[in-house]
């Protein structure tokens, strides 16, 4: 989404993430990622704290 600003979602995912889960995504943002990097992401986002973060913050510009 050129020009969308997704620091608000990305911001939610880091927030809901452990210490050990962010050094594995920091990692995988040297290395390259995999699809257990993907899957990670995906289960931090469906964390019932990240979705509420994902609704009040998140996904304003896709709706404002």
């Amino acid at each position: 989404f050129p020009g969308v600003p997704l620091e608000p979602a990305t911001d939610c995912v880091i927030d809901n993430a452990r210490a050990s889960e962010i050094v594995t995504l920091a990692r995988a943002s040297v290395a390259g990622l995999t699809p257990a990097d993907g899957e990670l992401v995906l289960e931090i986002a469906t964390r019932p704290e990240t979705l509420t973060c994902l609704l009040d913050d998140g996904l304003a510009p896709f709706v404002t």
